[in-house]
């Protein structure tokens, strides 16, 4: 983490910043880093010691910006980020890449019930849960006790009928929001 934040000219949060995760009910903690030159949050998925960066997601905070997020797997931290393209390195990065966009992966408990979400700032909110960064990335790990709680929107809603047919567990927004008489 520090190898990184040095070599990219990142910064520890500003007040800014840490006030937009506190609106979003964010932990305000290690797992983020900013760049001032580009505007954009660093959200890091760490090993459990907080020392090393698996993969990342760059959150553009840019309101004009199309595309609101960038992941990089370790591999393309790297080759994009740090612009090494050396094979030896490349390839061990390349060994870990299956895990890096499975943010919360050091810290799950994978006997335990783990609940896979879309993204990673909302896996950040919900005791032992991944993100994986996108609805089309897969869940690295052959487990029976997974439940799926993806986003309400229509990639979310698609990829979750496809896992309820699948017979996995998945949280549904809309029979939540329909239960519990809540507006749309």
């Amino acid at each position: 983490r520090e190898d990184y934040k040095n070599k990219l000219g990142l910064v520890e949060l500003p007040n800014n910043i840490r006030e937009y995760l506190r609106r979003r009910n964010q932990p305000v903690d290690s797992r983020y880093l900013f760049s001032p030159d580009k505007n954009s949050l660093h959200i890091l998925n760490l090993t459990s010691d907080g020392n090393y960066i698996l993969g990342l997601q760059l959150r553009n905070m840019n309101k004009w910006a199309t595309n609101k997020y960038f992941t990089y797997k370790l591999s393309g931290i790297y080759k994009n980020l740090f612009r090494i393209n050396t094979p030896d390195i490349i390839e061990k990065a390349e060994q870990i890449d299956p895990i890096s966009t499975v943010f919360g992966f050091s810290y799950v408990d994978l006997d335990d019930e783990v609940t896979i979400f879309e993204g990673p700032l909302d896996s950040f909110l919900f005791h032992n849960s991944v993100g994986l960064c996108s609805v089309n990335n897969q869940f690295p790990f052959d487990i029976s006790n997974k439940r799926w709680f993806f986003d309400g929107d229509e990639a979310g809603r698609e990829a979750l009928r496809k896992k309820l047919a699948e017979g996995e567990k998945v949280f549904l927004w809309k029979k939540f929001i329909d239960d519990n008489h809540l507006p749309d």
